[in-house]
């Protein structure tokens, strides 16, 4: 496709093949996708989008602003994770996930699959940075219709694990490698026993939204309560992508600490650069936010925005580092 657009059969025909590879991983409405799109390459609406293409004016899709992708799609209503899945899509990535029902076990009156999942490029690559998340949940605690595993190899325990239990058993911290991660899928619900599609499509929608975000090529940020951890404690680690670290090289990223109200922001030991900003260290970021002076539920800055905040300071950042990844459909 050629970096700028001049019709709106041509936008129309982009937004339709973005939409489908979205569809593919879970769903999205496909206005909201194409107001996405419109935000992304600096449009106040697709009306605008049309009235400029109506004018013979053309647009520019090489330069695509994906803060604006993820703001303009969450205040259509669209989730965070949905939002910042679309955005990982757009950069090229893609997830494959497979699950193998296994034969019954008398033992036992849940049916089990094999979860296999693999992440790629829009080109079929692998990704080989490793990539960090806590796996998705299912129900509550007094009615889990399907819960997810991770194998052995990809758990990642540490002093800052988040577990299914208070008791720390069902670790959800977790870390694929080498473009993999997999466990099992186990179902307890009768009728998804009996019907396993709506149940399949949920989990893997779920680990769309969650892995997206956590392969993407600027970097991974999770923000979260570790076990134990009391209310208005949280924990942020931070991971390079591919395409950053690539550009960073031996040089040296460091990003403004967010200044938010009654929010207190502490790199962790080797993480300060100096009072007010803070430093990858061999790809990774890690600090502790806490809430000041207040409790977590009365606190005028959500963590939500918290984590919005930081996402942007680091990626203003990279471009400013000078990194420039046209979206997957400028590199077919």
């Amino acid at each position: 496709m050629h970096s700028k657009i001049d019709t709106q059969a041509a936008f129309d025909r982009l937004a339709h093949a973005v939409h489908a590879t979205v569809q593919d991983h879970f769903t999205l409405k496909f206005d909201h996708l194409r107001q996405g799109l419109c935000a992304g390459v600096g449009l106040k609406s697709h009306a605008a989008m049309l009235s400029k293409l109506n004018n013979g004016e053309n647009v520019d899709m090489r330069k695509f602003n994906h803060l604006a992708l993820i703001d303009r799609l969450q205040s259509m209503g669209v989730s965070r994770t949905t939002a910042e899945a679309t955005s990982a899509i757009i950069d090229g990535r893609r997830l494959v996930v497979n699950l193998q029902k296994q034969p019954p076990n008398p033992r036992y009156s849940n049916s089990s699959y094999i979860l296999d999942v693999e992440a790629l490029d829009h080109q079929q690559g692998s990704v080989t940075e490793p990539f960090f998340f806590i796996m998705p949940t299912f129900g509550d605690a007094n009615d889990v219709p399907y819960q997810v595993d991770s194998a052995y190899f990809y758990r990642h325990s540490s002093e800052f694990s988040v577990s299914r239990h208070p008791n720390g058993r069902g670790l959800l911290t977790v870390e694929g490698f080498d473009s993999r991660w997999g466990g099992g899928l186990y179902v307890y619900d009768t009728r998804s026993q009996q019907d396993d599609r709506n149940c399949k499509q949920v989990v893997s929608a779920a680990l769309a939204r969650t892995i997206l975000p956590a392969i993407s090529p600027r970097f991974n940020c999770q923000l979260y309560k570790p076990d134990g951890y009391d209310q208005g404690a949280w924990k942020l680690r931070v991971s390079l992508g591919d395409a950053a670290k690539k550009l960073l090289g031996n040089g040296r990223l460091i990003v403004q600490i967010p200044a938010q109200e009654k929010r207190t922001f502490y790199p962790d030991k080797g993480y300060r650069f100096d009072v007010d900003r803070m430093e990858f260290k061999d790809g990774l970021l890690e600090a502790h936010i806490y809430t000041n002076g207040i409790s977590e539920d009365e606190n005028p800055t959500p963590i939500g925005e918290v984590r919005a905040e930081t996402i942007r300071v680091i990626y203003m950042a990279l471009e400013e580092l000078g990194l420039d990844i046209p979206p997957y459909w400028l590199r077919d």
